[in-house]
């Protein structure tokens, strides 16, 4: 298996040339699917990643893949669930791994940003409201991690977004890139990419905070005290103390959205 781009590669495509010291995002998207079920309180979509400028995603590719061997390839939910996956370690080794590639984030100086959905209220503030491109629960975790990073980033800076490339999501990724530059919404954003699962090792970060972000969620609404379950204890080192860019889209949240798509289709 071959290590994917580098960051400096993706840096190329969505700049054109080389430019140190600009910003990146890197996202994973993780839905479970038994979220399809409205009715399940507990059930939610998440899209969370992290941020921090191209020296910092450097300094990570290395110590992440040190610190992961003998695994290639961190996927969070088979390195917890499937004996096969990680085979020869113990629960207790899986959880200091997963707590080590928690501080080597924090040293790298990277920072969390996600944006989740629960079905419940997505289903009863969005569905049916408005055109469903824009209005699937990707595209509206989409929107607001965008929207959560240009909040932050400094009013100098460029970003690019990196998604983990899903047939079903391409289109309306690609339609809303379009739709972003027609209307030049901010001048800090330079791109949407989307990249296969092992074309970049940075993308997996974001995918065990993704799934660290929905087991907080779960045991939350299902009245658990957090962290309970070894999914949950595992993965919570990646939370820290909650301080994250961003958070959970409450129905006011999802009703204001959803009132600014219906302007934009009029």
């Amino acid at each position: 298996m071959t290590n994917g781009l580098t960051v400096r590669e993706i840096f190329s495509a969505a700049f054109g040339k080389q430019r140190g010291g600009q910003s990146i995002a890197m996202w994973k998207v993780y839905l479970d699917e038994s979220g399809n079920d409205p009715n399940n309180v507990a059930d939610a979509f998440v899209i969370a990643g992290f941020l921090g400028p191209e020296d910092a995603w450097e300094n990570l590719t290395k110590k992440w893949a040190d610190e992961l061997s003998p695994l290639n390839r961190l996927h969070t939910a088979k390195f917890l669930r499937d004996k096969d996956y990680a085979r020869g370690l113990s629960r207790g080794e899986k959880i200091r791994k997963l707590d080590n590639l928690a501080d080597i984030l924090k040293d790298c100086d990277l920072a969390p940003i996600m944006s989740l959905v629960g079905w419940k209220d997505y289903s009863e503030v969005v569905t049916g409201r408005v055109r469903e491109l824009y209005s699937t629960p990707y595209m509206v975790c989409a929107q607001y991690v965008i929207a959560y990073t240009l909040k932050v980033l400094p009013p100098d800076e460029k970003v690019v977004f990196v998604f983990e490339y899903e047939e079903r999501h391409i289109e309306a990724i690609r339609d809303f890139e379009k739709m972003l530059f027609k209307y030049s919404i901010d001048p800090r954003l330079n791109g949407i990419l989307s990249l296969p699962k092992d074309e970049t090792r940075c993308t997996e970060p974001a995918d065990y905070l993704a799934y660290a972000a929905y087991q907080f969620w779960w045991e939350r609404k299902t009245g658990k005290h957090y962290p309970s379950s070894f999914e949950a204890i595992a993965t919570s080192p990646v939370l820290g103390n909650g301080d994250v860019v961003g958070g959970i889209a409450n129905r006011e949240r999802l009703s204001e959205l959803s009132g600014r798509l219906i302007k934009n289709e009029d």
